[in-house]
Order: C-alpha cells, then sequence, then structure tokens
C-alpha cells in the first residue's frame, strides 16, 4: 500500500515537517490528507507519486498527474522536479516519478 514516512525538524519559530511518500500505481491518491498536509506551511511532500504531467516533464499526463497537478493548484504550492528522468525503463522509456512539493 501507500507508505509515508515523517520527519520533524525543529527551527527557530516552530517546527518543520519532510514527508517522504510512496503512492503505489495501484492504490487510490489520498487526495483529502494531501490536501491538508500541504496546506500547513510547515510541511514538504517529497517521493513517488506514481504521477505523470507534462508540466514538470512527463511527455504524457496519467489520471494521477492531472490530480496532483490540480491538488498543487489548490493548495498553491509548488512541484520541484528533477532537470532529468527519474527513471529509465528497457524500451527507452523516460519519466519524471519523483517530485518534492
Amino acid at each position: 500500500g501507500n507508505e509515508l514516512l515523517q520527519i520533524t525538524l525543529p527551527k527557530e519559530n516552530g517546527k518543520s515537517n519532510i514527508i517522504n511518500t510512496y503512492l503505489t500505481p495501484s492504490d487510490a491518491m489520498p487526495q483529502t490528507k494531501m490536501v491538508n498536509t500541504l496546506l500547513d506551511p510547515n510541511n514538504i511532500m517529497i517521493g513517488d507519486f506514481n504521477a505523470r504531467h507534462e508540466e514538470w516533464g512527463n511527455t504524457i499526463t496519467n489520471a494521477r498527474g492531472k490530480m496532483l497537478y490540480q491538488i498543487t493548484r489548490a493548495t498553491k504550492t509548488v512541484i520541484h522536479f528533477t532537470p532529468t528522468p527519474t527513471r529509465h525503463d528497457y524500451h527507452g522509456g523516460k519519466s519524471w516519478r519523483q517530485q518534492m512539493i
């Protein structure tokens, strides 16, 4: 199933949470939990969301990519991604699956 690991770091005026995320392709994306998490400015989500969107370098957009894109727009957050693909398959396909929000 989906996996989350949170690390809380103290800072001068509170704390920062880094949430490492793995969302399996077969399980539903926890939309409400993600929105609530991203609405807190002290949270940073990183990981493999199994989401593809042309906005962050993929050649295709899947349903999960559309959903993640909509979530970031609704929460006024930004997706950061590497300039090169994070996955290469044996057919020569490439994709960006690791993002930071």
